[in-house]
């Protein structure tokens, strides 16, 4: 398993959280799981974000 993955139980979790849930009119959050799994990176290595 990859250092930053999210493995499914964890995201069944997050999920919920995170705005652009299934039936939203505005965004359809297609990209959190990928979002969130960069942010935990540049979290947990203090690696600069990318601009």
């Amino acid at each position: 398993m990859q250092r930053f993955m999210l493995t499914d139980g964890q995201w069944e979790q997050v999920e919920p959280l995170l705005p652009g849930r299934k039936g939203s009119p505005c965004w359809n959050g297609d990209n959190n799981r990928k979002s969130l799994k960069g942010m935990l990176r540049v979290l947990r290595t203090g690696a600069p974000w990318r601009h």
